[in-house]
């Protein structure tokens, strides 16, 4: 159990770190197991250039830095020091009641089994309280990627989950209750983005999304594949928009049904001049 981290000499009270080093031969790996991490500051877990397995452990209330950065639950980043991508597999574990995002993958590589999202709040200026986001890396133009099966994703602002210029696979998740952000924005279950020099493409199979504020799915100039899908009782199903100059474009693999309750209808994308997403700092 590590928890109440306080601010030390470098103004931050992070849980746990694992950063890339170039002092010696090999990669950092860290293995993390039965553990809880709660009640820190910036961040819960940070992986840096290194390689992370964490599995049936909690990370609960992140809190932000006095500067007001971070409270993030974990964060998978590159090592601009060393040049190495993070590479994380996440299994059987709980994050929740962080700020910002849960899960960020940001020129990474994770795989996430089994895990359990919920409650992510929005940051001191309202925005955010994304679930999970699976994104390119702004300053370094690095995509990622991402497998995510048999989790579920609770009660997040927003977005439940966000993937810009990257490649996601989503297989047999819940995504729902995903509200807006505490400026009255957003609030799709799962959202995706394309950018100019990384295009965006997820496969949603075997998921259900219900119970968004804005979309079930969006896709702004991405590819989404879906199949055996359940998308109920989000205010609009599928929404398709332009973004960057790409187009979007959903193919429907079979085995998808949209409405809500008892009613069901045929899935139908329609664009409603929706906003996209910016990316995670």
């Amino acid at each position: 159990v590590l928890r109440d981290v306080q601010l030390g000499s470098h103004r931050s009270g992070r849980g746990l770190e694992a950063l890339a080093s170039n002092l010696g031969p090999g990669r950092t790996q860290v293995t993390l197991r039965s553990s809880i991490i709660e009640r820190c500051q910036e961040l819960g877990i940070i992986i840096g250039g290194a390689e992370a397995t964490i599995e049936g452990s909690v990370i609960r209330s992140i809190a932000q830095a006095p500067t007001g950065d971070g409270g993030y639950g974990i964060a998978l980043q590159y090592a601009p020091s060393t040049q190495e991508r993070s590479q994380g597999t996440i299994r059987w574990s709980v994050i929740e009641e962080s700020h910002g995002v849960g899960l960020l993958v940001s020129a990474a590589d994770a795989t996430i089994e089994g895990t359990l999202v919920r409650g992510i709040l929005p940051e001191a200026d309202g925005r955010n309280g994304l679930g999970m986001c699976v994104q390119y890396s702004e300053e370094l133009l690095l995509p990622s990627s991402a497998t995510i099966r048999s989790s579920t994703v609770d009660g997040c602002h927003e977005t439940g989950i966000m993937v810009i210029g990257a490649q996601t696979h989503i297989e047999g998740v819940e995504v729902r209750d995903t509200a807006s952000d505490d400026l009255g924005e957003f609030g799709d279950g799962i959202a995706v983005a394309s950018h100019p020099y990384w295009p965006a493409a997820v496969a949603v199979i075997d998921s259900h999304v219900t119970m968004s504020d804005r979309a079930g799915i969006a896709s702004f100039g991405a590819d989404v594949q879906l199949g055996h899908t359940v998308v109920d009782c989000n205010s609009i199903d599928l929404d398709g928009e332009w973004n960057d100059g790409a187009d979007f474009r959903f193919e429907d693999v079979g085995g998808n049904a949209c409405g809500c309750a008892d009613d069901r209808w045929a899935c139908r994308v329609l664009s409603s001049d929706l906003q996209p997403p910016a990316p995670m700092d």
